[in-house]
């Protein structure tokens, strides 16, 4: 039996706002595209994808979801991108309440990391979750740094 969780409340509102705004943007660039100096199937081809990701953004509230069932963890953000786990696979999670699921891997070096769009008692519950299913899995609690280092604050200290 797996287990199903969805954005919270504030997020899918968050998603409608954007959606609503992807589609007008994409009427207004209809209404603006000159006709005179684009192949046809330039064109074509442009109205098609505008229109295809002004509706993903449009009902990305209602695709996004987590499951995890007795074998795997799959997420599906909503657009394009989703991500399939197998819990065997999954050595640790990192964790932080604002920023993102992480889950380390025995396979890859670098964590996969997974949108925390999850209310607060749903994102303890899918910590709980993984360790109901697996014991082994460690959950390690992240901190979020004081301050942000990029790559031009490097520069400048050398």
């Amino acid at each position: 039996m797996s287990k199903k969780f969805y954005p919270s409340e504030k997020v899918k509102k968050h998603y409608r706002i954007v959606g609503i705004c992807s589609v007008i943007a994409a009427i207004i660039i209809l209404l603006i595209t000159p006709f005179g100096r684009i192949n046809n199937i330039q064109k074509v081809l442009f109205i098609l994808i505008l229109i295809g990701l002004s509706v993903l953004y449009a009902t990305r509230n209602k695709r996004v979801i987590l499951m995890i069932d007795q074998e795997r963890i799959y997420f599906d953000d909503g657009l394009l991108g989703k991500v399939d786990v197998p819990l065997d696979m999954i050595e640790y999670v990192e964790y932080n309440p604002q920023l993102k699921f992480r889950l380390k891997t025995f396979k890859r070096r670098k964590p996969i990391a997974v949108m925390n769009v999850f209310s607060l008692a749903d994102q303890q519950e899918i910590l709980k979750t993984i360790q109901a299913k697996r014991h082994r899995i460690k959950i390690v609690y992240l901190e979020r740094p004081d301050k942000i280092v990029t790559k031009e604050a490097q520069k400048k200290r050398k």
